[in-house]
């Protein structure tokens, strides 16, 4: 008598678990090496952009003082073909962000992972970016019930959503803490701010920062206030921190506003640029 040689259900059912399994796998890979990707030629643009406005320091003695989109033909457009071939396009949103004082400046992209950053000083990894919760990435703008993320693009929010807050220690962003790493490490920082207000309120003009440390209750830079502010995004910048080897360790973050503030205000980034 011959014996069935057919498959039996049971190992069907494992053939298909083994092959999704398998496309899991390989569709985890192949999105991975996309991601990488892109990264590197959001990496290749902002070195390129980096380059030509270098070039155009030398020249002139300073970089265009503005805040602006990479984009279309818009913001740096009269450099092309003189200092860029071409404005770069991000390869998923389409647009990189650039803004300087006119003596220094910081390029930026919205990575697969987090922020991508490139300033003339520190080259790409000179600084740390937070930015609204609304994005993923590990140093992000903290929320809580007052604070929240929006769309402020047609106000001009670089990377379109901001953190929208006004009373409280709502706008928090985590420098150190004793269960996770925020990617800091020991040295002087410069802490600068894209921010704007609705001109309405108690504080139309002005915020409160600081930067608080809730593991051993002190810290070197106290509260303080960030003036000048208006309708329109500008940047500001917030002070200098000292992270210790100490404070890798311990609960460290910055905050904005406090209470009794009836002031909307639009947070578009923090830099932390290591000095």
């Amino acid at each position: 008598m011959k014996k069935n040689k057919s498959f039996t259900l049971i190992e069907i059912l494992v053939a298909i678990i083994i092959i999704g399994l398998l496309a899991g796998v390989i569709m985890i890979a192949a999105s991975a090496s996309i991601n990488e990707a892109k990264d590197a030629t959001r990496r290749e643009d902002l070195g390129g952009v980096s380059r030509g406005l270098m070039v155009y320091e030398t020249s002139n003695g300073s970089y265009p003082a503005l805040t602006c989109k990479i984009e279309g033909s818009q913001c740096l457009a009269s450099f092309v073909p003189k200092y860029f071939s071409i404005l770069p396009s991000d390869p998923v949103s389409g647009s990189y962000a650039y803004s300087s004082t006119g003596s220094e400046f910081m390029l930026l992209a919205k990575g697969s992972g987090g922020p991508i950053s490139f300033t003339d000083s520190n080259g790409f990894d000179g600084s740390i970016v937070a930015n609204s919760g609304y994005y993923n990435f590990k140093n992000k703008i903290n929320t809580s019930s007052t604070s929240i993320a929006v769309n402020d693009s047609a106000n001009g929010a670089l990377w379109g959503y901001v953190n929208n807050f006004t009373v409280g220690w709502t706008s928090r962003i985590d420098i150190t803490s004793t269960t996770k790493s925020y990617g800091f490490e020991a040295g002087d920082y410069d802490i600068y701010i894209r921010i704007r207000t609705d001109g309405l309120g108690s504080r139309p003009n002005y915020v409160s920062f600081g930067v608080y440390n809730s593991t051993a209750l002190n810290y070197n830079m106290p509260t303080k206030s960030i003036t000048g502010l208006s309708t329109s995004y500008s940047v500001k910048y917030a002070g200098r921190i000292t992270v210790s080897e100490a404070n890798l360790s311990e609960n460290v973050y910055a905050y904005f506003s406090s209470s009794g503030v009836t002031t909307n205000y639009y947070l578009d980034y923090v830099e932390f640029r290591k000095v």
